[in-house]
């Protein structure tokens, strides 16, 4: 059985995982290092609020209340978290993998503790606007429709990501890899561009915004 010494954590539901790991804390419960697969946290209960070094594999978040959350060090593998509450909630050394995550507002997290990684992830929709993301990585990505508006994205990695109709505007993408996106509309007289890495096929994003037709 998981131990809590917070009054206030209430019983806790039995479950069966690979792996247990019990921690003690004073004002809260915490699980670690344990692997959630084909969960419904739709239907189930998340027992606790705070997770290290946890792995979910194939695990519906969708719509799930998740304010105020913690993750460190997890892994999350073709999990959906579309339209979930993400508010304050904290990720910090967090590898999103094949996962589902249609319109989260990003830019409710916790964004003192933000450290994050997006690999064949489908991201449309999802709102970043006014985070620091500096050197942040997406790998494979879906980011169709989603708003980068007053971003810190310098050094930042667009490896193979679909930006259609997303929106960068008084955005710092200084130094940032944009050689191997698609779709990209960006305005440089909005936008913050020193020492950005463009391929021929990705400057054409640069200059459409002015009407102009590279041929």
């Amino acid at each position: 059985m998981l131990v809590c010494l917070d009054a206030n954590c209430g019983a806790l539901k039995p479950r069966v995982m690979s792996r247990s790991v019990y921690h003690r804390e004073e004002e809260y419960c915490m699980t670690e290092e344990l692997v959630f697969e084909h969960r419904d946290f739709r239907t189930e209960e998340l027992a606790d609020t705070h997770f290290e070094r946890c792995r979910f594999v194939q695990c519906s978040f969708h719509g799930v209340n998740l304010q105020g959350f913690v993750f460190e060090d997890c892994v999350f593998r073709t999990c959906d978290f579309s339209t979930a509450v993400i508010k304050d909630m904290s990720l910090r050394g967090v590898r999103f993998e094949h996962c589902k995550m249609l319109g989260l507002h990003f830019h409710t997290l916790n964004s003192r503790i933000l450290e994050m990684h997006f690999e064949d992830c489908i991201m449309n929709m999802c709102s970043f606007s006014g985070l620091k993301l500096k050197a942040q990585e997406f790998h494979r990505c879906e980011l169709r429709e989603c708003d980068f508006a007053m971003c810190d994205l310098s050094q930042a990695i667009f490896d193979d990501c679909d930006l259609d109709r997303s929106i960068f505007e008084r955005s710092s993408l200084e130094k940032a890899d944009m050689r191997h996106v698609r779709n990209l509309a960006l305005d440089p007289t909005l936008n913050k561009l020193k020492g950005a890495r463009f391929s021929l096929e990705s400057i054409v994003g640069l200059v459409g915004v002015f009407g102009v037709r590279v041929e």
